[in-house]
């Protein structure tokens, strides 16, 4: 019986052919058998204390503008407002503005012009533009306080501004 043997030309491509898959399957179990290093936990910083979330909020915007003249024949000034309501299962707040607007609405033109008295931003439009939105909150829950709601208006937003000489 004769046994046959790869000449050395065979060997010679065989071998080298061989090394690739024989060098990855040896690296492959290397990398799966190395311990794995943890590093140590930093020390714990004391824990800051965490600011509540701001409550979820729903806006309402009123359909009829505002209109004040301003004093010094400083001209005419409309603006339109909106407002950030606290959410709640049963919208209350949110059917009083719908039901009654010009009971929430009424003395905002006086509040409009006690803010620019006592501020001096008459002349200014960007000025009042940044005084309005508190004075407003503040008359706009007294309003509210005074039909028997709760006061609970969490802003006062400016949805358009209109100053008309």
């Amino acid at each position: 019986m004769r046994m046959l043997r790869p000449s050395r030309t065979t060997l010679s491509f065989l071998l080298p052919t061989l090394a690739l898959p024989l060098g990855m399957l040896v690296a492959s179990v290397l990398a799966v058998t190395q311990p794995v290093v943890v590093p140590p936990e930093p020390d714990q910083a004391p824990a800051e204390p965490v600011e509540a979330a701001p409550p979820s909020r729903m806006y309402h915007a009123f359909l009829s503008p505002v209109t004040v003249s301003l004093p010094a024949n400083g001209g005419r000034l409309n603006v339109l407002l909106g407002a950030a309501l606290p959410q709640t299962a049963d919208r209350a707040l949110e059917k009083t503005l719908q039901d009654n607007p010009d009971a929430v609405l009424a003395n905002l033109a006086t509040a409009i012009l006690d803010a620019i008295d006592t501020t001096g931003a008459g002349a200014d439009p960007v000025q009042l533009y940044k005084v309005l939105p508190p004075s407003l909150q503040v008359a706009m829950n007294a309003n509210l306080a005074a039909m028997g709601a709760p006061p609970d208006i969490l802003e006062v937003l400016i949805l358009d501004w209109a100053l008309v000489p």
